[in-house]
């Protein structure tokens, strides 16, 4: 059994953790700093025997290039049905950019669907 000084000297202890967490200042927050988004971009329809469409190597390589060139990282693959899926994190000010970097990727991207999210 714990004695009351060890009990009073957790309890301190949590105390002043919890107004660390309150105190810290605007822009400390990992949701003040980070931007995270799944994507999944459509390529137009092409009738292949593997249902594969024929940019989609490259389509995935550029995208890694393009997260690479504003420090983001995440994941790409290939999708179902003509599709590529993946996830993005980036600085604040980088996430968006990376997203419209995605929409106009290729001439191949038919549309493309996100969601950005503070818990990514």
């Amino acid at each position: 059994m714990l004695s009351l000084p060890t009990l009073l000297s957790q309890a301190i202890i949590l105390l002043c953790a919890i107004a660390l967490i309150i105190a810290q200042p605007e822009g400390w927050k990992m949701t003040d700093r980070f931007y995270g988004f799944r994507y999944e971009i459509h390529l137009t329809n092409t009738a292949t025997p593997n249902n594969k469409h024929p940019q989609t190597d490259l389509i995935i390589q550029r995208i890694v290039q393009a997260a690479d060139d504003l420090a983001c990282f995440g994941w790409v693959q290939e999708g179902p049905s003509q599709t590529i899926v993946g996830e993005g994190r980036c600085s604040k000010s980088r996430g968006p950019v990376l997203l419209d970097k995605l929409r106009t990727i290729d001439t191949a991207v038919e549309k493309m669907d996100s969601l950005v999210s503070d818990c990514l």
